[in-house]
């Protein structure tokens, strides 16, 4: 009898034993698999946002509500549009173009563009650009994704704003000499009208070069047919 109950004591217990032993098992399976997930999931969102390639393709539609800041978006918005079609597929022949020895090239114009949008984001974002800008190491594809992606956070910067957060703005240089300080309304008609003025350059050397931008992109509705 004491034999059977020790035998009975010991079944229990190697029963109980294996049972959490898969227990544990499983719930390490279980464990690891959400770590995966989780994983995972950082990766891709990662990915996501460090590729704003179709973040312009075309506008959204306008806002029920117009005031200061998403008049600004919208023009940011406009700026994105027009540079994601004016620099869509561009091959090297029309990057080196430039109509004059004393012009610049595309590519150049398009290094320039990015240094605007920069100072546009800082000056959203309450930072100060550096003058003069160091040089740009990218390639044409390179320089055209972190442009856009400039340009995203530009417009993430005044959405998150509220309207009467804009008078207190400011654009500030800094430069070996010290800071300088410009009211935000000549971000208007300085560096975004400016970013805006050379993509239509872009355009026109498109077009001079032989390799004019797509049909159908229309720049009044933001879409492309």
């Amino acid at each position: 009898m004491h034999i059977f109950k020790q035998f009975k004591f010991n079944l229990v217990s190697n029963v109980s034993a294996n049972f959490l032993q898969m227990s544990n098992s499983k719930i390490l399976r279980q464990r690891r698999f959400f770590y995966f997930f989780i994983f995972t999931l950082i990766i891709t969102t990662n990915l996501m946002g460090q590729s704003p390639s179709n973040a312009f393709a075309s506008l959204p539609e306008p806002p029920e509500t117009v005031d200061a800041t998403t008049i600004l978006q919208r023009q940011i918005q406009g700026l994105g549009f027009r540079y994601y079609w004016a620099t869509h597929n561009l091959g090297s022949e029309t990057l080196e173009f430039r109509p004059t020895e004393a012009s610049r090239s595309v590519i150049e114009t398009m290094e320039h563009i990015y240094h605007l949008c920069v100072t546009v984001a800082n000056t959203l974002a309450g930072k100060p650009s550096l003058r003069p800008v160091a040089p740009l190491t990218m390639n044409a594809e390179t320089l055209r994704e972190e442009t856009l992606q400039v340009i995203a956070q530009a417009e993430q910067w005044i959405a998150a704003m509220k309207p009467e957060d804009v008078q207190h703005k400011a654009i500030v240089f800094q430069t070996p000499k010290g800071t300088q300080s410009f009211d935000f309304l000549y971000l208007m008609n300085g560096p975004l009208a400016d970013a805006i003025s050379h993509v239509g350059q872009i355009v026109s050397h498109r077009r001079t070069s032989g390799n004019p931008l797509e049909s159908g992109v229309n720049v009044f509705l933001g879409v492309k047919n």
